[in-house]
């Protein structure tokens, strides 16, 4: 399988939005949620929570004890589809404290798809946090017009990288992909601080094979005669 020619193929990350300022490295642009304290645990009072309208919640990190928490579901679920989707930094005003958080963990119902519980992750300026980023295509293959098949390897992908660095997703221009090439990890244009997680860097992302040489329906017969 032949190597992605750099010259001819470019790559780059997409749906950034700042979350720092440059001279004081505070985080901005967040979406803001008041949250209530969720005393006592238990499958009854986290029922009630569920059914008052709210979504049971936690926050933790680094030198910090976990807080319980409730915040209104419809406004969550409704957040999680603007800027940077499950990548969106969030403030969440507590009473009188107030934490910058991203979500971490997502657990869902197995039939409905509800969202149960959140884990939120406390992040600072200065500390890396793990997210994961979709990987997008966008344009057409030259190599699919000329008869052959895509197929990507690799949807998404687990990263390191400080919170101002953060994107929706990896969006990646396939247009000059031909027939026998290949998009490895390393070929990707992560933003600067990223780490790449759990995958190598000469991990496949995307592969176009060459056109099929099985005769076709018309060719079939054609062959036969000729034996």
């Amino acid at each position: 399988m032949a190597k992605l020619n750099a010259k001819h193929h470019y790559f780059y990350a997409c749906s950034r939005f700042l979350y720092f300022t440059e001279k004081a490295g505070k985080i901005m642009n967040t979406i803001k949620i008041v949250a209530q304290e969720r005393v006592g645990l238990g499958k009854e009072l986290t029922s009630k929570v569920r059914q008052s309208g709210m979504m049971p919640a936690v926050i933790y990190g680094k030198n910090q004890e976990s807080v319980s928490i409730a915040i209104d579901y419809n406004e969550m679920y409704k957040s999680l589809f603007k800027g940077m989707g499950r990548n969106n930094i969030y403030t969440i005003t507590l009473d009188k404290k107030s934490f910058d958080v991203i979500p971490y963990e997502l657990q869902f119902h197995p039939i409905s798809r509800e969202i149960r519980h959140i884990d939120f992750k406390i992040v600072k300026e200065d500390e890396k946090v793990r997210v994961k980023f979709p990987i997008k295509q966008t344009g057409v293959s030259i190599g699919v017009k000329k008869g052959g098949k895509l197929d990507q390897k690799l949807p998404s992908i687990m990263v390191k990288l400080f919170p101002k660095d953060i994107c929706k997703e990896i969006v990646v221009d396939i247009t000059n992909l031909d027939q026998g090439q290949e998009l490895l990890v390393k070929d990707l244009n992560l933003p600067a601080s990223a780490e790449v997680l759990k995958v190598a860097k000469t991990h496949r992302v995307i592969v176009v094979s060459a056109a099929s040489e099985v005769p076709t329906a018309e060719a079939a017969p054609a062959a036969k005669k000729a034996k």
